[in-house]
């Protein structure tokens, strides 16, 4: 008979991985969890309301560049994902929960940089390659597809990785994606944006003064620079306005 195609799972899909569509059922298991985790109202209200208006418990989430003064002084294979956690808790209170990457990471690891730059543990190149891992990691039915036949997985192996090289050798292709979660010792670059939750507006603004600074000199040197920053200044303001009215 015909063979059936192979199938990949949604969760290792392009457009589920970049944020392109969200599951029908994702309200229904926050709705049901909830019945057990209360805290997860708070959380899921903090994501979609931003409450930076509030004194004591109130915080905006806000996505930010990779703090440069996390990365001074630390050698390639020390910028882990557990290492700016506790930097961002220590220096500024601020609460790290995803990253977002690009394929800048796939040029970065095959550049050299660091001890082992080129493995697979330490190379983001293949975005298919980490997410798989994560699910076997977890004990996922998932593994059962992939470990089918071994050949098959080595022949797709083989074409991601000549789809990541024709886009490493096109600038203008840029595969954008977030991590929520990541590992402890995921490996963080200057190239990496981080999604933060921020009490008020001048921890942001403290935060991100070193990199708006280089932003202003590398604009005022020529260079074309396109930051995707989403900063929590506009909510700031307007609980303001809304709490002087009242």
């Amino acid at each position: 008979g015909a063979r059936r195609p192979h199938r990949v799972p949604h969760q290792l899909q392009e457009v589920y991985a970049a944020g392109g569509i969200v599951l029908s059922n994702l309200t229904e298991t926050l709705l049901c969890q909830a019945y057990f985790n209360d805290h997860i109202v708070a959380v899921v209200s903090s994501f979609l309301q931003n409450h930076m208006d509030r004194e004591n418990d109130g915080s905006s989430i806000a996505q930010i560049p990779m703090p440069p003064k996390f990365l001074e002084g630390r050698a390639p294979e020390a910028c882990t994902f557990e290492a700016l956690l506790a930097h961002m808790l220590d220096r500024h209170d601020v609460l790290t929960i995803a990253l977002y990457r690009n394929s800048h990471h796939a040029r970065w690891a095959r550049s050299g940089a660091g001890e082992g730059a080129r493995s697979r543990q330490n190379s983001f190149a293949l975005l298919g390659d980490q997410l798989m891992d994560t699910f076997m990691r977890q004990g996922s039915n998932l593994s059962k597809v992939f470990n089918k036949k071994k050949s098959h997985r080595s022949s797709e192996h083989e074409r991601m990785e000549q789809q990541q090289k024709e886009m490493d050798e096109d600038e203008d292709i840029v595969a954008s994606y977030v991590v929520t979660c990541p590992e402890p010792d995921t490996l963080v670059t200057a190239n990496d944006y981080i999604f933060v939750f921020v009490k008020d507006l001048e921890t942001y603004n403290r935060i991100t003064a070193d990199e708006k600074r280089r932003t202003s000199l590398r604009v005022a040197d020529g260079e074309v620079v396109n930051v995707n920053v989403h900063t929590p200044s506009n909510v700031y303001k307007a609980a303001q306005k809304k709490s002087k009215a009242a």
